[in-house]
């Protein structure tokens, strides 16, 4: 009774409920709008000039993808710690700072992508568009480049190791749905 009275009158877990509350209740801002400012801060302090290919941007997004799955992962195993302790505010800030590291990775990779396809980063921002990614992804190079033996080799890796990274995606999402989850603790 003395925990729930203190957590009530606490300021952080005052704070850390409303957080939470507001995730609850409107997912899609937190989920979908979090990684999107963060993305477009990054990009409006930063203004990256490099370029990304139609390979690395597939990679990119495969390891978005793989990214996305651990630290929601690692967000629900933490889950069931939370009652036995007063770590709350830290989960709370471990699920904005995924969102935000998810952010910038897609905003960094889409931003390459758009210079190499479009010669400008104006169309950063249809990384975080499910359908309209698609033209970042199919869009050819502005400057396309000669395809020697080396490059050649280095894009299919690419691809395959990211077409490895959506297969363990999806594998890590099959044992999530069956509710296997496995936690290495003391005993």
């Amino acid at each position: 009774m003395d925990l729930l009275v203190e957590s009530i009158l606490s300021p952080i877990y005052w704070l850390a409920a409303k957080a939470l509350f507001f995730l609850s209740r409107s997912f899609l801002i937190p989920i979908f709008g979090v990684p999107f400012i963060s993305a477009a801060a990054v990009l409006h302090f930063a203004k990256p000039e490099f370029k990304l290919g139609r390979a690395g941007y597939f990679f990119a997004i495969s390891l978005f993808f793989l990214l996305a799955l651990v630290s929601l992962k690692l967000i629900f195993v933490s889950l069931l710690f939370l009652p036995k302790s007063n770590f709350f505010p830290l989960w709370v800030l471990a699920t904005y700072g995924c969102l935000v590291a998810m952010g910038i990775l897609l905003g960094l990779a889409s931003a390459a992508r758009a210079m190499d396809a479009y010669g400008h980063r104006t169309y950063w921002f249809l990384g975080f568009i499910p359908i309209a990614n698609l033209a970042l992804l199919i869009k050819r190079p502005q400057e396309p480049k000669g395809l020697d033996f080396q490059r050649l080799a280095g894009n299919t890796l690419l691809i395959v190791i990211g077409i490895l990274l959506i297969g363990t995606v999806k594998l890590q999402m099959e044992f999530l749905q069956r509710g296997v989850v496995v936690i290495v603790g003391n005993g």
